[in-house]
């Protein structure tokens, strides 16, 4: 797997983004929908214009789009990318057992 893409003919490093995954098929409303929304949002909004500012390709751990194993690539991306690794998570609720 390559480190970096190319852009208008340039190339950038890609920056492996993991954070919570949600669901974006669940009821709208659920919790899990509600994790899937907010975690887009801060990609969206937050990591992507923050990537863009020192040049890499930021890449949700859940979008891995090449075929194969995607734990494969993942784990490819965490070994073999530059070291830029951007992460986004939010504490999950203690629930009564």
């Amino acid at each position: 797997m390559d480190e970096q893409v190319e852009e208008a003919g340039e190339q950038i490093d890609e920056c492996l983004v993991i954070g919570p995954i949600g669901d974006r098929l669940a009821p709208k409303g659920s919790p899990d929908r509600i994790v899937y929304e907010q975690g887009l949002e801060v990609f969206e909004e937050v990591i992507v214009p923050a990537c863009d500012t020192v040049n890499l390709a930021p890449i949700r751990a859940d979008r891995v789009d090449r075929a194969g194993d995607i734990t494969d690539q993942i784990f490819r991306l965490l070994r073999d990318a530059p070291g830029r690794y951007c992460g986004s998570h939010r504490s999950q609720p203690k629930r009564d057992v």
